[in-house]
């Protein structure tokens, strides 16, 4: 797809669906970046600046980065009007060793990625995934 395009020095992504018999629908072909906090979650897993190096290839014809995935990067979110077992002060608290980025949504993205984001990383999935879990639990009726 990226040759039918001819896509050269941008970032850009495709969405594709695979469907149960293991046939892949295209949905979206997108000339920008992803979306959300994406981006950033590429540049806390990698330790690097996507930005940076995109103008590098540009100007210079290079990627200079090393791609290391050195981290893993959960992205949790939260609804207002939900009762949760944490506050975000609780969240803050419990997690700051985790959290690389945290911030209430504007209003134009909130519907699809929540009020309230945490973006965390750690160097394991597993104590992401705990904290995802946790964070995201809601007290029973």
């Amino acid at each position: 797809m990226a040759r039918a395009f001819d896509l050269r020095e941008r970032p850009f992504h495709f969405e594709i669906f695979r469907t149960d018999d293991g046939r892949l629908i295209p949905l979206e072909v997108n000339m920008r970046p992803p979306g959300g906090w994406t981006v950033d979650m590429f540049n806390y897993a990698n330790d690097f600046d996507l930005y940076r190096e995109w103008a590098n290839v540009v100007v210079n014809g290079r990627f200079d980065a090393t791609v290391t995935r050195r981290y893993h990067v959960v992205y949790a979110s939260r609804r207002d009007g939900r009762n949760y077992v944490m506050s975000h002060d609780d969240v803050m608290r419990e997690y700051s060793d985790l959290i690389v980025q945290q911030a209430r949504m504007d209003a134009v993205i909130a519907v699809a990625m929540g009020d309230q984001g945490y973006v965390m990383r750690h160097a394991e999935a597993e104590p992401l995934i705990d904290a995802a879990k946790r964070i995201q639990e809601v007290r029973p009726d």
